[in-house]
């Protein structure tokens, strides 16, 4: 059984090499301020990985490209501003877009519901329920932004 696994990690080493040895490491492949050449290997710099959306035809495939979000510019953001900046922040659009849209509608409720209509204390009760909504969000954002369980927008971890 273990010897399976050395021919798995010399295979895998083996294609690893040649895919990184095709790659010429230059300035132009590896910036300078975003990583750094070592053996024909670029090695990214901190802050900084490599990532290449689905749809990217580039064929210069710069190294070291794409900055990382950092975990407590969101937890700030998101703390200060609870209606989903920090959720902006990474790239997590839909989150953000939904915490927004509840943050304003209860922040316009009282405007809105200001004339006495039949029924007003049903909208009262949805005003509590989606305010209880809220605050269980804005607690959950905290421990997942804090716990690493949330990733950007692009499925990269934040650091």
């Amino acid at each position: 059984m273990k010897s399976k696994n050395w021919i798995h990690l010399l295979i895998i080493k083996f294609l690893l090499i040649r895919y990184v040895s095709s790659f010429e490491c230059t300035n132009i492949t590896c910036p300078l301020d975003q990583g750094q050449c070592i053996e024909n290997i670029c090695l990214c710099g901190p802050g900084y990985t490599t990532f290449y959306p689905k749809n990217d035809n580039n064929s210069n495939k710069q190294l070291c490209n794409y900055p990382y979000k950092y975990k407590y510019y969101a937890i700030w953001f998101e703390m200060i501003f609870p209606f989903g900046l920090g959720h902006f922040y990474t790239c997590r659009y839909l989150h953000g877009l939904g915490k927004f849209a509840i943050f304003w509608f209860l922040a316009l409720r009282n405007s809105i519901f200001k004339k006495k209509i039949r029924g007003y204390s049903e909208l009262k009760k949805i005003s509590v329920l989606i305010l209880y909504i809220f605050w269980i969000l804005y607690c959950a954002d905290f421990f997942c932004f804090n716990f690493d369980y949330y990733l950007d927008g692009n499925k990269i971890p934040l650091i």
